[in-house]
């Protein structure tokens, strides 16, 4: 058999080649300037199929066409037409991984279902030179891909979407109109905007995640008392971002949901949206992440929109600006949610800041709020602005946490007005101070409806302090006098010069003054009452830094069972502890001395009926005024310890102990 020449090879490949070439469609397809029936040859020069972009240029026709059955494309592809193109019909377009490209004049309306076969990129430029939809996709969008949004136009999608692959919107906007069933993620990048718009039958958007990066969310109501915003449990921003869609932590059917919203190193995010529960759930929580910055404004509430937030709130890192003025006393609505419901609390943890930015943010400022502001580690303060003010009720601070203020609204109207209590516990010791340079009225209004503000301060372990408070304390917003009560086993030391005039009451632990004027302009310190129990008191002035006097008037009341210390804590130096009131004594007390070198004098008498310890190794002064306390006075650790006395400094006997 002869083998087959070189030429007979070479012919029968370029056979096979030119039928191959005949018998594959070209990579696009135009449509014709006649035939409305998308699914025939006679629209097209060449039926599209799937490995082919459906294309329009400037001759092709573009309106009243259909798509009646099933047709799977590549891709769209539009250059022109003779006039803007709209499409519809009862099939479905499946569109692979060319996506759609809108680059002509005319603009692109189509309400055919439309499956992604692929991930795709739809580029839609800005043909109608406005913020009206260049591209219209009114049908259902499904499957299993992911899509991308480039071009400076603005795509709307109409229908009740629920494709669960990845939506990107690179570039201009991304409408979703009525999307309420839209299952994947969303990712916003930078310069491009996602738009929410509600129709007559409501919506809230249902990503699985939204990613907001250095990019913008918006939303429009196009419907009087309908519900509207974003429905996710995940939202992440990164650069300079706002979203001004309402937020909704829960869905129908679901309770106690937790919406995370991470914001980025160095970046700053802005929610003017209400945060809501949906109007079918109650619950829900929100957590704040990552170390950067966001604000919340949102204090408006439309028809058909369900409560606002009544979970808790945790503030992990980062700071979160609470914003808006609601100065009501029934705040259900704020920034922050609804701070009428009992129980809530907000923890700002270790490395976190909130900050009030509104002022009234969270309530009128006589209004005590139940929610529960906790700072495990973190700050709870205020960013400072003219004529501002916050109140604010319960406050618990543990483990290095602080209240910070910064400068205030006036005279008698401070930074915080504090309608709660304080609740020290923990491991370490907390604070409460002022921001440095921040001296114009950056003081507390103490006061509640009972007059007086307690300090609950638990023994932390802490050797310094288990609360160090450096803010001065002032008395009630607009005038009135207010009291402080200290109770818990702790210390509570006091450097700041007070103004509050309602009194000191020492009920339990330590209270130590390191100011003269640390227990207010006036009013009596009370050491010991009726909820004393068991408890130890010791009311005592630390002169290390500097010396300190003490003159308001001392009653120690004949109430509980534990012992009673009024003196020094000075750990060294030679500056004098001076109590010049009248110091009257009901039960047993303990004079301490301090350290070498302090002189820990009373000079204001002591009247009562209560027994006398003077107990330290240093010197404890009577001066001036004579003593009348019918007790016995017993001297520990003489002849180590020395006593000066005026005359009838003792008035009964004195003797010395071991």
């Amino acid at each position: 058999m002869k083998p087959k020449s070189k030429f007979n090879l070479f012919l029968g490949t370029a056979l096979v080649m030119a039928f191959s070439a005949t018998a594959v469609h070209a990579a696009t397809s135009t449509k014709s300037a006649t035939g409305t029936d998308l699914t025939v040859l006679g629209a097209w020069d060449v039926l599209p199929t799937s490995a082919d972009i459906a294309t329009w240029t400037a001759g092709s026709l573009g309106t009243g066409l259909t798509a009646a059955t099933n047709v799977s494309w590549s891709g769209i592809a539009i250059s022109g037409a003779l006039s803007n193109i709209d499409v519809s019909g009862a099939g479905s377009i499946t569109l692979g991984s060319s996506g759609v490209t809108l680059s002509g004049g005319q603009t692109l309306s189509v309400a055919d279902a439309i499956v992604l076969g692929s991930s795709q990129i739809w580029s839609i430029a800005d043909v109608t030179a406005s913020s009206a939809a260049d591209a219209t996709f009114s049908g259902i969008i499904s499957g299993a891909f992911g899509l991308t949004k480039s071009g400076a136009g603005t795509l709307t999608l109409s229908g009740s979407s629920n494709y669960s692959g990845l939506t990107t919107v690179s570039v201009g906007t991304l409408r979703l109109n009525n999307a309420r069933t839209m299952n994947g993620a969303i990712t916003v990048n930078t310069g491009a905007t996602l738009t929410l718009e509600s129709n007559s039958s409501g919506g809230y958007f249902q990503p699985t995640s939204l990613d907001v990066n250095n990019a913008t969310v918006n939303s429009v109501v196009t419907a009087a008392n309908r519900y509207h915003g974003i429905y996710t449990t995940a939202l992440n921003i990164t650069g300079t971002s706002t979203i001004s869609t309402p937020i909704f932590i829960s869905k129908t059917g679901i309770t106690g949901e937790t919406l995370t919203i991470t914001v980025g190193s160095g970046a700053t995010g802005t929610i003017s949206g209400t945060v809501l529960n949906h109007p079918d759930t109650t619950g829900g929580s929100l957590v704040k992440a990552g170390s950067g910055t966001l604000t919340l404004t949102g204090t408006t509430q439309a028809s058909g929109n369900s409560t606002t937030l009544t979970g808790n709130v945790t503030i992990n890192g980062g700071t979160l600006n609470v914003g808006g003025t609601v100065n009501s006393t029934s705040p259900t609505v704020t920034a922050i949610g609804n701070m009428t419901t009992t129980g809530r609390t907000i923890t700002v943890n270790s490395g976190a800041t909130l900050a009030f930015t509104g002022s009234d943010a969270v309530g009128q400022y006589n209004y005590k709020t139940p929610v529960m502001l906790i700072a495990d580690g973190g700050i709870i303060t205020r960013i400072s602005s003219a004529n501002t003010f916050n109140s604010i009720g319960d406050v618990t601070l543990k483990n290095g946490g602080y209240l910070r203020t910064t400068n205030g609204n006036a005279s008698t109207v401070g930074s915080f007005g504090l309608n709660g209590n304080v609740t020290v516990s923990g491991t370490s010791g907390s604070f409460i101070d002022t921001l440095s340079g921040q001296t114009t009225n950056s003081y507390i209004n103490l006061g509640t409806t009972a007059g007086a503000t307690t300090f609950d301060v638990a023994a932390t372990g802490d050797a310094t302090a288990d609360l160090t408070v450096s803010a001065v304390l002032g008395d009630k917003v607009l005038g009135g006098a207010a009291g402080l009560i200290k109770s818990g086993a702790g210390k509570m030391v006091v450097s700041s010069a007070n103004t509050y005039s309602g009194g000191t009451t020492l009920r339990a632990g330590t209270l130590v003054a390191k100011n003269s004027s640390a227990f207010g302009s006036s009013g009596t310190i009370t050491v010991n009452d009726t909820s004393t129990g068991t408890n130890n008191t010791s009311l005592l002035i630390d002169a290390t830094s500097a010396g300190i006097t003490i003159s308001r008037a001392i009653t120690v009341a004949n109430l509980g069972t534990g012992t009673a210390t009024i003196g020094s804590s000075t750990t060294s130096g030679s500056n004098q502890a001076i109590f010049s009131g009248a110091v009257t004594i009901n039960k047993d007390v303990t004079l301490a001395g301090g350290a070498a070198g302090d002189r820990t004098q009373f000079s204001g008498g002591i009247t009562g009926t209560g027994n006398v310890t003077i107990s330290g190794s240093n010197r404890i002064i009577f001066l001036s005024t004579a003593n009348s306390y019918s007790g016995t006075t017993a001297i520990r650790g003489w002849p180590g310890a020395t006593w000066k006395r005026s005359p009838s400094a003792c008035r009964r006997r004195c003797k010395r102990t071991t």
